[in-house]
């Protein structure tokens, strides 16, 4: 996991990505034009990346606090930012990031695929086997949103240069 809140899985080969944008198309209105036209312009794209429930659609979350903050304390909102053939990105959004590996153990997450079928072996044409993955990442100390981590780390160097 990154200091923003991406952790970015890698596939070993390549994957089908979920064609979402076909399963979700539905009438923009209750009335069409008497078709189920893909391309028709009163159609529209209800589910993207963003709307996935990935604790409910893809992966079980387990997040271990090995630091001084309280595990109920620590809230975040799960999103798919990325799906290619090689990887899927998936953006913890925490709440409150600065607890985060407050301490000096740092947090840790675990996940695992609870929906095989969405990842198909390009390859093989077979679904993955969830019992063969494991997902485990060290959680760093996070970064506010909005603050670039770049320009906190020069204005440190300064402040420390000028000591």
């Amino acid at each position: 996991m990154n200091r923003n809140g991406v952790i970015k899985i890698e596939f070993s080969e390549s994957t089908y990505v979920p064609d979402f944008s076909i399963l979700s198309k539905l009438p923009a209105e209750a009335e069409t034009n008497g078709t189920n036209d893909e391309n028709d312009p009163k159609r529209r794209n209800l589910v993207g990346l963003k709307n996935i429930n990935v604790q409910r659609d893809l992966m079980s979350v387990n997040l271990v606090v090995k630091s001084n903050v309280e595990r109920e304390d620590i809230k975040y909102f799960l999103e798919v930012s990325e799906w290619t053939e090689q990887s899927i990105s998936i953006f913890m959004n925490f709440t409150t990031p600065l607890l985060v590996s407050k301490g000096l153990e740092r947090d840790e997450v675990y996940m695992s695929i609870i929906n095989p079928y969405l990842f198909i072996s390009q390859k093989t044409g077979q679904a993955v086997d969830p019992s063969s993955i494991k997902i485990h990442s060290l959680l760093p100390k996070m970064v506010p949103k909005g603050v670039d981590l770049g320009k906190v780390q020069y204005t440190a160097t300064k402040a420390k240069a000028a000591f």
